[in-house]
């Protein structure tokens, strides 16, 4: 089966942010032959804010788990980006790739009510690929659709970020519910062995970072230096996975405001 990311929520009368896991998929390289039909070596270009029409046929690329998926490759400058799949007939499962097809955002209901799937991300300017996906067996015609996106990230919503991503924010009373604090949080994919330093500077609030693997806190931060109330960590992922990114204030007490995350 396809894994789910779903939304970060708290647990009640616990101190711990959880991630909701429909099962225990990892980023990993997809088929390299892969392509649009009959599994092309290339992938289809699709041009950014466009709409293209396709169709998952018994004839596309398999996947991992047996289903279709169709490749389509985009160039981008540095922004934040919406992506979409839509289909009246099936279940529609989104993926975003690097060049190279490393896995680095997946989605599939924009919510329970919806078959639409719909990918967030905060991105560098490159090269990608997007994945148009369906749950194994599922054959038809579907549409994918790309545009430029506010950045601000809010209402507790999933967002996609990879290494070369900075970008402003604000800590409001509508993010995500962390201990005793507003949180904004961040998905990012990391290959084995791939290191990442991530920072967050504020003057308006007493910076704060976690990085969470699952269920598990892997490493936190809260002030850079003795002379800093910035926070930074850097990390080096021991599996290729899906980690996400915590930004939060510090001290105990919610506090809203500025801060700017860069992530290298």
């Amino acid at each position: 089966m396809h894994c789910q990311i779903r939304q970060i929520y708290q647990l009640v009368a616990i101190s711990l942010i959880a991630v909701q896991f429909s099962c225990g998929h990892d980023p990993a390289a997809p088929p390299t032959t892969g392509g649009n039909n009959d599994c092309l070596t290339t992938a289809t270009p699709h041009v950014f804010g466009a709409n293209t029409a396709g169709a998952l046929a018994t004839t596309d690329c398999t996947f991992f788990d047996g289903s279709y998926i169709d490749y389509y490759s985009t160039s981008l400058p540095a922004g934040a980006y919406v992506f979409n799949q839509s289909s009246t007939e099936f279940d529609t499962y989104l993926f975003l790739f690097t060049a190279d097809r490393f896995e680095i955002a997946e989605v599939d209901d924009e919510s329970e009510l919806s078959t639409n799937s719909e990918i967030k991300a905060l991105l560098p300017a490159g090269d990608f690929i997007l994945g148009a996906n369906a749950y194994p067996g599922s054959t038809g015609a579907y549409s994918l659709t790309s545009a430029a996106s506010s950045a601000g990230v809010t209402n507790c919503e999933d967002v996609f970020v990879v290494r070369g991503t900075s970008t402003t924010q604000d800590l409001q009373t509508t993010d995500c519910q962390a201990t005793s604090s507003y949180a904004d949080n961040y998905w990012i994919a990391l290959r084995a062995g791939q290191s990442i330093t991530v920072t967050m500077s504020s003057s308006a609030v007493d910076s704060f970072l976690e990085l969470y693997y699952r269920t598990s806190r892997v490493t936190f931060n809260d002030n850079q230096s003795s002379t800093s109330s910035d926070a930074q960590f850097t990390y080096t992922a021991p599996i290729s996975a899906f980690f996400f990114i915590s930004a939060q204030s510090a001290g105990g007490t919610p506090a809203t405001g500025a801060y700017t995350l860069t992530i290298q």
